[in-house]
């Protein structure tokens, strides 16, 4: 059986244009994230799916609303970006220092309190695996999640056994994402969603 998952990321959010950390922490879109958005509504070809899902956080389910209305997604803690714990709202102060701690962190060295690159891999694998044995269970091929630029890049890196230092080469733009393929459960490629 062919299954295909379709990930989104969601739009641009206020710590995303104060270059904050923002895993756990609910920060919502921008107004330009949500400008992109509509743009990227008219002019995407979102595929229809079976089933969505979304992550609980404010910026993934309004993204959720703005790109794929009038579907309802099922809201899941299982698609939750890192969690930067103590780091939570943290400006980094330039792409050279975004690029030194990702260098590290995908090593599962900790700055502080934050989970692991590890901790997230056992995370992420788990709730696509999730998500494919419910598609499964239903006799249904198809799904659309929206979530986040980390929890997605870990994904590919794990699914496709990608170097963990290609974290931040990966791309992940806002409203957009990939689609990936699986034969009987197992993945066979990922594509990009191009605007």
């Amino acid at each position: 059986m062919i299954q295909k998952l379709v990930f989104i990321r969601h739009g641009q959010s206020r710590a995303n244009a104060e270059h904050l950390l923002s895993g756990h922490m609910d920060t919502p879109l921008t107004e330009e994230g949500r400008k992109e958005l509509e743009k990227l509504r008219r002019t995407v070809s979102y595929p229809e799916t079976d089933l969505y899902f979304c992550s609980p956080l404010s910026r993934a389910r309004d993204t959720f609303s703005i790109l794929l209305s009038p579907h309802i997604p099922v809201v899941s803690d299982e698609y939750i970006e890192i969690n930067f714990a103590s780091l939570e709202g943290s400006f980094v102060e330039s792409p050279e220092a975004s690029r030194r701690y990702f260098r590290d962190w995908v090593h599962d060295r900790r700055l502080a309190d934050e989970e692991t690159y590890s901790e997230v891999a056992s995370r992420s694998v788990k709730a696509m695996n999730h998500t494919l044995d419910i598609l499964k269970d239903k006799g249904l091929s198809s799904a659309t999640i929206v979530s986040h630029s980390g929890f997605l890049r870990v994904y590919i890196i794990e699914t496709f056994s990608l170097e963990r230092e290609s974290f931040l080469e990966i791309e992940a733009p806002n409203g957009l994402g990939y689609i990936f393929t699986y034969e009987d459960g197992k993945p066979v490629s990922y594509s990009p969603i191009v605007s």
